[in-house]
């Protein structure tokens, strides 16, 4: 444990580091105990200040509150392979089926997945989709295999009668469960302009929303009305020769339907993201995701304002129309 943290840590600072705390838990009740012998040699001398996250891998089921009157419908769509170390994703189903108890939860993932978890999955009460992944076996970015699990999902969403979706992937957990159900009132707080092609906005993590590669927003993680996320998970599969970055494509093709005209400039991409989306702060949702080595935020730490997250408080300040964005930032 302490030597990959070690060298994690070497990674990121570019220093020598010659030591971390001592992290010890107790067999009985798994409470994590830290010494106080930490040393990072010339940490000072490094840019970077290190903290650390600790979360369950099994979350609690218990919540310390419950709403009083219920939402409009909405459905949580997991979609994208299994993770099957720590039953990642089973467990993460089990803690969104005890939260949200009345909420149709949908795994929309592939055939050939472990067919014991799928079991255990519908046994839960939740609805299993499956798809073939044969049909883009050379995909080398998973961006059509995506765009399918994404799409089934929500699909299957909606013919249960689903208003509003959560679309979530199946390496990630959510660990704040107040976070969705206050996600009403925010939209209700920030209605859409008129004149907006959209049921409502679409609310995003600031993790990988960046604010100067033009139309790039966060894909892994989505709460809107299920139609408008169909219409962003539209079906059209690509053969990446139009050399964007995936995000980049499905941002243009949502908007480019709902009659937006592209002008490929920072001031346009930052006016959009004022009047269609609402974007908050990862650590909102206490989001996790450990797929690249658990490192919290894994753009923004490189010190670049051309790779920082688009934050709540950026957000605002574009909704309120008071930056004025560098052009010569932008890049794709």
């Amino acid at each position: 444990m302490n030597r990959i943290l070690l060298k994690l840590l070497r990674r990121i600072v570019h220093a020598p580091i010659t030591g971390v705390a001592v992290i010890r838990v107790w067999n009985r009740d798994r409470t994590v105990r830290f010494t106080q012998s930490a040393t990072v040699e010339r940490a000072k001398a490094s840019d970077f200040y290190i903290s650390l996250m600790l979360r369950r891998k099994t979350p609690f089921d218990m919540r310390p509150a419950t709403l009083k009157v219920g939402k409009p419908v909405w459905a949580i769509v997991m979609q994208g392979p299994l993770k099957l170390e720590d039953n990642f994703t089973l467990q993460t189903i089990k803690s969104y089926r005890s939260w949200f108890p009345t909420a149709p939860i949908v795994l929309s993932t592939w055939i050939g997945e472990d067919q014991k978890v799928l079991d255990q999955v519908e046994l839960l009460g939740c609805e299993v989709v499956l798809s073939d992944p044969e049909e883009f076996a050379h995909d080398q970015h998973s961006v059509n295999l995506q765009m399918m699990s994404s799409r089934e999902g929500l699909q299957k969403a909606k013919s249960l009668g689903s208003v509003f979706a959560l679309k979530n992937r199946t390496d990630q957990r959510l660990n704040n469960p107040h976070s969705i159900e206050s996600l009403f009132a925010l939209i209700d707080a920030f209605p859409l302009p008129s004149g907006v092609r959209q049921a409502g906005r679409i609310v995003l993590p600031s993790f990988n929303t960046t604010p100067f590669r033009l139309y790039s927003i966060s894909d892994m993680f989505m709460f809107g009305h299920v139609e408008d996320l169909l219409r962003y998970w539209d079906g059209v599969y690509t053969n990446r020769t139009d050399r964007v970055a995936p995000e980049t494509g499905y941002m243009t093709r949502f908007l480019e339907s709902t009659g937006e005209t592209l002008e490929w400039s920072v001031s346009h991409y930052w006016e959009v993201l004022a009047r269609r989306f609402l974007i908050l702060d990862t650590s909102f949702f206490n989001l996790h995701w450990p797929k690249y080595k658990n490192i919290e935020n894994l753009l923004a730490w490189r010190g670049s304002p051309t790779t920082a997250d688009v934050t709540f408080g950026m957000w605002l300040a574009m909704y309120e129309g008071r930056l004025i964005p560098q052009e010569n930032l932008a890049h794709n």
